[in-house]
């Protein structure tokens, strides 16, 4: 069957049903080419769109009658092809007509201004939603009349603005503190020129220009972002966001940074003059970060110092510290922190064995910290001790 429609107006594609002669049946399933649109089941409750006319179809049918329908609305260029109505019956009876094909043909306006003798000029308008899918396609007009044997033909190509659609990649990047890090930004646009690229890091825009020191790059003529010199700073999600002369480009993805580092401790910690007064224990903390997870050991004037019964090594996972700034630049924690921290606690007999230097030593896959060293010394007074602490920063 052949079935023609004007663009932009709504139109119903019949199927038949013949329940009379071939009974109930369990589903209609409606084809555009290979894509199904539709399916309606009574029996199984379902009533679907599906596919490319997801947003613009409905299905009509009668229970007491032989007449359904596909709609579409509005209808468009691109719907127009070969479309197919599939009906399952509960029982197939040889007449029943149980693959129906209707053929879809679009047209737009024609007006015409004829003289007397039937000659005149007459014109066809088309007019269709464009997108960026239609960019570089030709449309073709045939004219014909009786005295003519071949089609009078033109054509038409499109050439569609649009605004850019941005991809960044690679969408995950580990590296090395010190390392550059370069992230693309990939874009597909019409016309190609940018008028401005503007980079976020966590939603936060980056100064690319007011900061030539740490970043190259990122700008209409370049817009890959260039970092040098990484840091646990530079970690987080990235984002590009460009611009040409039809508009803004949306957010597609994003890059991830991570910087691997080698541990630091967190703070510098003041020597401390008081003392402990009849104090059954020392307790020495040591803090650092580190990305990967770091492992760290203590030493009594040098000597590695492992656990016995007079005294306790504890280490413990810690969570970010906002106040250390260990957010890498961040002043709130995100979920997304991919640098951990380490506390590591050495418990001491307040004795005059336990006067000593000593040192908190860190280290992981990608370096080694500068010992954090806490000298215990004894005080006049009996039973006291003086704790001089000394953490050193990488």
């Amino acid at each position: 069957m052949r079935w023609r429609a004007w663009l932009w107006d709504v139109v119903q594609l019949p199927c038949e049903v013949d329940r009379a002669s071939c009974g109930d049946f369990h589903s209609i399933k409606w084809y555009k080419d290979s894509d199904r649109v539709y399916i309606f089941s009574d029996m199984a409750n379902v009533r679907r769109a599906e596919g490319p006319l997801l947003e613009r179809t409905d299905f009509h049918y009668a229970a007491n009658g032989t007449d359904s329908s596909l709609e579409i609305k509005p209808l468009q260029i691109e719907d127009e092809g070969t479309y197919k109505c599939e009906i399952t019956y509960l029982a197939v009876q040889e007449a029943c007509s149980v693959v129906q094909f209707v053929n879809l043909t679009t047209y737009g306006e024609y007006t015409a201004a004829v003289e007397e003798d039937g000659s005149g000029l007459g014109r066809n308008v088309l007019r269709l939603p464009v997108s960026r899918h239609h960019l570089d396609s030709t449309l073709v007009c045939e004219a014909v009349n009786p005295a003519i044997t071949a089609p009078f033909i033109a054509f038409v190509t499109l050439d569609v603005n649009d605004a850019p659609i941005v991809r960044v990649t690679p969408e995950n990047i580990t590296v090395n503190e010190s390392m550059d890090i370069l992230i693309f930004c990939q874009y597909s646009a019409n016309p190609l020129q940018l008028t401005h690229v503007n980079w976020f890091q966590d939603k936060r825009l980056v100064d690319v220009a007011g900061n030539p020191e740490k970043y190259g790059n990122g700008d209409v003529e370049h817009p890959t972002l260039l970092i040098k010199n990484s840091s646990a700073n530079d970690m987080g999600n990235y984002t590009c966001r460009v611009s040409n002369e039809v508009g803004v480009s949306d957010v597609v993805n994003t890059a991830s940074v991570s910087v691997l580092s080698a541990p630091s401790f967190i703070e510098r910690l003041q020597p401390y003059h008081g003392a402990v007064m009849n104090s059954a224990e020392v307790s020495l903390s040591c803090r650092v970060e580190c990305s990967p997870l770091c492992n760290v050991s203590w030493l009594k004037d040098d000597q590695p110092l492992l656990n016995q019964s007079h005294y306790e090594i504890a280490s413990r996972v810690m969570p970010a510290d906002p106040n250390s700034g260990w957010r890498m630049g961040n002043e709130t924690l995100t979920q997304d922190v991919t640098s951990e921290g380490l506390e590591s606690r050495l418990r001491l007999p307040a004795t005059s064995d336990s006067l000593a230097t000593y040192s908190c030593f860190v280290n992981n896959t990608i370096g080694e910290s500068i010992a954090c060293e806490i000298d215990v010394t004894a005080l006049d007074t009996p039973n006291t001790c003086r704790l001089l602490r000394l953490c050193a920063y990488v």
